[in-house]
């Protein structure tokens, strides 16, 4: 996967909502689902940058 700025602060959003991400191989990223009301809260604000994906995505999730 691409480690492009978009997509690790796609990651760090996903994480920050208790999204499970494993990356048992380089070239590899497992994101395991929390089900409808299975994400939580962050404790901090979701820092997407300048990441429009980041953006588009998050708002189709919440």
């Amino acid at each position: 996967p691409s480690r492009g700025d978009d997509n690790l602060r796609t990651l760090n959003a996903f994480r920050m909502m208790g999204i499970e991400v494993d990356e048992p191989k380089v070239d590899q990223l497992i994101i395991n689902g929390r089900g409808l009301y299975g994400l939580t809260e962050p404790e901090d604000v979701i820092d997407a940058g300048n990441s429009g994906t980041t953006v588009r995505l998050l708002t189709g999730l919440l």
